[in-house]
């Protein structure tokens, strides 16, 4: 009877604690739920990074908001900065002779009008000594002209006296009318001759004039300043003074590029001696296919961006557009003109040098976008391209999104933001970091 109640008892306590079939099929998918949903939570929650205040100050975290705007449509060309040709002077003598005093070399910066060589030339020495005895002349002529005028002058002041006075003594009774007329007769005379002395001396002095501006000009002709033309007439009148001392001078200020003579080398005018080339601008061409042609003009505005310096962009315009097609490219040129001012990335003047590769990014259009971000916010992975959002103050979450058009520094995004989301334009590196290692510093991600 005991054993019997027994067992009794434990029936009831198995049949009370073993689950019913219909609890067995609620309770399977909710459970499997749960544990999904806690999963999803968790992956959530690995998407976002959290930053002190200290590390955002550290890597220069910065946001903006993402809004409209408009996106330049552009055009990428690659490029090749070059000198500008019209720019360039090439050094040539205007008179043959030995080149002596050869004063700049290869690479010297100059200035214009500064000395680059003397050459002694017997042909410039015979210039010269016209030049000097053509204003020698013109200065003697000038004298005699000035004394004899005096003479001439004080001749008929006499001569006037002289008849004044018989004229006077005429009308008082005096004096005889053949006294007067002779007195008459000598003023006369003496107005003739110096009006024809003056003729003469006059003339002369008018011909040593066009003799003296015919020697200035051939010597202007050879690159002679006007103000040394006085030194030369001066130096001429020294002891040992040498006339045939042609002197090169730099036509504009720049850079020699070439040096093309050696001190008592024989020159002549067909020879160039020197190169210069000025930098303060310089040319950068591009090559457009002929197809991207009819999308570019002149006068659109250009972005140059050189290897050399890639932290820099050269504004300008398209100056140029090459008027054929090249048959072996089918491309045609493009030039934009820029300053080669200094650059804050290197302190050497004229930074831009000819030679150097880059690209031009000419603005071909505009187009009117809901939302647009810099460049710099954007993340580039391998398998597509994201931004960190700023969910709340300095927790982030990486948003994958779709790119639409893009220039220099503008984004258009597709997908994936709005407009009002505040995202990270600068210090994507570290978080980044994050994104990929779980976990920062002093800070964490989730």
């Amino acid at each position: 009877m005991r054993d019997r109640m027994l067992l009794s008892v434990l029936v009831t306590l198995a049949v009370a604690c073993s689950p019913s079939p219909d609890d067995e099929h609620v309770g399977a998918p909710a459970q499997a739920a749960a544990h999904a949903e806690s999963e999803e939570a968790d992956d959530h929650e690995d998407e976002l990074i959290e930053l002190t205040a200290r590390q955002v100050a550290s890597a220069g975290v910065r946001t903006l908001i993402a809004g409209p705007g408009t996106v330049e449509s552009t055009l990428r060309l690659a490029a090749t900065a070059t000198a500008d040709l019209d720019a360039r002077s090439h050094v040539t003598p205007r008179v043959m002779g030995l080149a002596r005093s050869i004063q700049v070399g290869l690479g010297d910066t100059v200035e214009t009008g500064d000395v680059l060589c003397e050459i002694d030339s017997p042909e410039f020495g015979r210039l010269v000594s016209a030049y000097i005895t053509a204003a020698a002349t013109l200065a003697m002529d000038e004298q005699t002209l000035s004394g004899e005028r005096a003479l001439l002058e004080r001749n008929v002041e006499l001569a006037q006296e002289v008849f004044d006075r018989e004229e006077d003594l005429a009308k008082k009774g005096i004096a005889t009318l053949a006294g007067r007329y002779e007195a008459e007769t000598r003023l006369q005379d003496a107005r003739l001759r110096r009006d024809s002395r003056l003729l003469e001396l006059e003339s002369r002095l008018a011909k040593a004039r066009i003799n003296l501006v015919a020697a200035e000009r051939e010597l202007e002709i050879l690159g002679v300043p006007h103000d040394d033309l006085a030194g030369m007439a001066s130096a001429a009148s020294e002891p040992h003074a040498t006339l045939g001392t042609y002197t090169i001078r730099a036509p504009r200020g720049g850079v020699v590029l070439s040096r093309e003579v050696s001190d008592a080398e024989f020159v002549d005018t067909a020879t160039t001696l020197f190169t210069i080339q000025d930098l303060s601008t310089v040319w950068v061409q591009g090559s457009i296919y002929e197809q991207d042609l009819p999308r570019v003009r002149r006068g659109a505005k250009a972005i140059v961006r050189l290897d050399a310096f890639p932290d820099e962009a050269f504004a300008g315009v398209v100056a140029v557009i090459d008027s054929a097609i090249s048959p072996t490219t089918r491309a045609a040129g493009v030039r934009v003109v820029l300053e080669n001012e200094p650059i804050p990335s290197w302190s050497e003047p004229l930074p831009i040098r000819p030679g150097m590769f880059g690209s031009i990014e000419v603005t071909t259009g505009e187009i009117e976008a809901a939302v647009v971000v810099p460049e710099s916010a954007l993340v580039h992975e391998a398998d597509g391209d994201f931004v960190f959002v700023e969910v709340r103050e300095r927790l982030f979450e990486l948003h994958p999104v779709v790119t639409g058009a893009a220039a220099s520094e503008q984004v258009e995004i597709l997908e994936g933001l709005a407009a009002g989301d505040r995202v990270v334009s600068a210090g994507t590196f570290l978080l980044k970091a994050a994104a990929r290692d779980g976990e920062l510093g002093e800070g964490h991600g989730h």
